[in-house]
């Protein structure tokens, strides 16, 4: 279910801060793991905040060209998988380097977790054995939460309003 909330709210002001305090730290990760490798990369596998209970990302493997991956150190990179024109490679963390930019890729500071997010905006887990992370999203000036179906979160908290799929979309598309 999405949750829209109310702009000026309280928890519209909370989600706001998390997204902007996560997208710049994201940034700021991103920067540090690129500097720390040595090359440019767009696409990673690994884990972003939204996909933890913790809320980190943390860059497990890297997609690279095949010709960036000729470049490279094969005592620091291994090639793990090759599929179309790119080649997915793991870091070789046994050597002084591989643990050097192991640090770095690891180093991606937590701004919330899981259960910071429901206490701060009121929510009760369902009580179904499963849970669904929440998703947080600040884009045009309208603050959403994702959650599963087993939280009602405008029950707990007044400050949130359900809104349909393609209202989200509507809302969100101009982005």
């Amino acid at each position: 279910m999405i949750y829209k909330a109310k702009e000026g709210s309280k928890a519209y002001e909370y989600i706001k801060s998390i997204c902007e305090a996560e997208d710049k730290e994201l940034e700021a990760y991103f920067k540090r793991c690129k500097e720390a490798v040595g090359f440019e990369f767009k696409q990673f596998g690994g884990y972003t905040p939204d996909s933890t209970m913790i809320r980190i990302c943390k860059i497990e493997s890297i997609l690279v060209d095949k010709e960036t991956w000729e470049r490279l150190d094969k005592k620091l990179w291994k090639k793990e998988d090759v599929s179309h024109d790119y080649v997915r490679i793991v870091l070789v963390r046994r050597t002084k380097q591989g643990k050097a930019i192991g640090a770095v890729l690891s180093s991606y500071n937590a701004v919330t977790n899981y259960r910071k997010i429901l206490e701060q905006l009121g929510l009760r887990e369902g009580n179904n054995s499963r849970f669904a992370l929440p998703q947080l999203r600040y884009s045009q000036g309208h603050c959403f939460i994702r959650l599963d179906d087993n939280i009602r979160a405008d029950k707990d908290n007044p400050d949130l309003v359900e809104i349909t799929m393609s209202e989200y979309e509507r809302l969100i598309e101009k982005e």
